[in-house]
């Protein structure tokens, strides 16, 4: 079976690589739109003193505590990679809550149903240490990120600049001896159940039957 791609953004110039991802960011995050706690945590005007009071006490939490439990029974199940899918996404539209971990596995959804080669779910390491930060690495001629919990795409380069300073709030803890030559992405210590989730021609081609509100139309 042949995907038909006539409708599916084509990701080949440079620029117009980071221009469509970054639509595609946009996109996504309109047609499954979520409340992510940790963001949230990270304003001054968080009423919680800690996010274990927010996951006690919210409702936001009980909605996000419900989409990781259908992760993880969908994980480990024989079901399709399709229908996996499927019902993570009904998931997330009927309960919208998510931090960078839902998100991350929205944007490789999203990839593949673009026809974006090489999406893996990565994680943000400083050094050795764990970040506690999951994207999608696109690992093109020239890589870049796609990250729907922040709401942006760049090259790698690009979005670890951005993580230390536009993003520094969300991403970056308070004494962290940090620099962009110490950060990296890694997909092999991505931590996600999803990570080595393959998605066949047959997977792509029903995802895009299913979910067409998340094919990114050419326009002309």
């Amino acid at each position: 079976m042949r995907l038909d791609n006539s409708n599916i953004f084509a990701f080949k110039s440079k620029n117009k690589v980071i221009r469509d991802a970054d639509n595609m960011v946009r996109h996504v995050n309109n047609m499954f739109p979520r409340v992510s706690l940790s963001k949230a945590a990270c304003y001054n005007n968080f009423p919680y003193s800690s996010l274990d009071n927010i996951y006690e006490e919210t409702v936001a939490y009980e909605k996000l505590r419900k989409v990781r439990k259908i992760s993880d029974l969908i994980y480990p199940s024989k079901e399709s990679v399709a229908d996996k899918c499927s019902r993570y996404l009904d998931a997330l539209r009927l309960f919208p809550a998510g931090n960078c971990g839902e998100s991350s596995f929205l944007a490789k959804i999203a990839a593949e149903i673009n026809g974006i080669k090489n999406a893996k779910i990565a994680s943000l390491y400083n050094r050795y240490e764990d970040m506690d930060h999951s994207v999608v690495l696109v690992n093109d001629k020239k890589p870049y990120i796609i990250d729907c919990w922040l709401g942006f795409a760049d090259y790698v380069p690009n979005a670890i600049q951005r993580y230390l300073k536009e993003f520094s709030q969300y991403i970056v803890e308070e004494g962290q001896e940090i620099s962009s030559k110490s950060m990296s992405f890694s997909v092999e210590k991505a931590l996600s159940l999803f990570k080595n989730m393959n998605f066949s021609e047959k997977d792509v081609c029903e995802l895009r039957k299913r979910f067409p509100e998340l094919i990114m139309r050419n326009k002309t």
